[in-house]
């Protein structure tokens, strides 16, 4: 058993993984919409219809607070209204399937940060610790239990993506790794706007690690993570206002990805 989890440490992660979530969340499946839920998911004609969801979300960013009662800045995450329109069409107005689905997320993000840290040289027992103690950090509740907080998750799967795939670029190369880079990073902005760090975390890692050579491959990354928030700026079509909600919301980001560091 032992020399069968030291060969297979993803897969024990995995494992272990899943049952620490599901002890620490399983409760929620039952749980109800809530507050902002129930105008933005169980009372919203929008997400029945692929067309509208095209027309009034995809194609038009919306005001602060994704469109609801709150008015404010700009904000795009066509991302986020399309993981709710899958899962409208899929499990309709029963809060429980959206609930599992914000469990699994979570769940995904440890396994990615589990395969982070061992990229970054960490043993696996002290990489499993880690990303176990994360995983059950009581500030990351609210974004997994509560549906309107999918966003953050959402977008911690395609920043923890990008992240991996980016330090695979750095050290082997090879343009097929910083296209699927820039791909992730994109998908981690059109998420939520705390997806816009990420060239932030780049220029972190590039300060922090060791591996500086070849540079020309950390400007790469570097130029393609730009590339990704243009792309997204462009979207939005409102610098001023996004740049300001992207500093507001940097902290958000710590709340539910600063707990790695404690």
């Amino acid at each position: 058993m032992h020399k069968w989890v030291t060969k297979q440490p993803l897969v024990t992660f995995c494992i272990a993984a899943s049952v620490w979530v599901g002890f620490l969340y399983s409760g929620v499946i039952n749980a109800p919409f809530q507050d902002d839920d129930i105008s933005l998911i169980a009372n919203n004609s929008i997400l029945q219809s692929w067309h509208e969801v095209w027309l009034k979300r995809l194609l038009t960013p919306l005001p602060l607070g994704m469109g609801l009662s709150i008015k404010g800045e700009a904000t795009y995450r066509p991302m986020v209204w399309i993981l709710l329109a899958i899962e409208r069409h899929v499990f309709g107005d029963q809060p429980g399937g959206f609930h599992l689905t914000g469990i699994l997320l979570h769940g995904i993000n440890g396994v990615l940060l589990f395969v982070l840290l061992r990229r970054l040289g960490m043993r696996s027992l002290f990489a499993a610790v880690a990303s176990l103690i994360w995983l059950g950090l009581p500030i990351n509740s609210e974004a997994v239990a509560w549906v309107s907080g999918q966003p953050y998750p959402l977008c911690m799967v395609f920043l923890l993506s990008a992240l991996v795939l980016g330090l695979r670029f750095v050290r082997s190369g090879g343009w097929g790794w910083l296209l699927a880079f820039t791909i992730a990073a994109l998908l981690a902005d059109c998420s939520h706007e705390e997806g816009l760090l990420l060239v932030v975390l780049v220029a972190w890692g590039y300060v922090l690690l060791d591996e500086k050579r070849p540079w020309h491959r950390w400007v790469s990354l570097a130029g393609a993570g730009l590339l990704a928030a243009i792309s997204y700026f462009a979207c939005v079509g409102q610098w001023v206002p996004v740049l300001v909600k992207v500093r507001i919301t940097f902290g958000m980001l710590l709340k539910y990805f600063g707990g790695i560091s404690n």
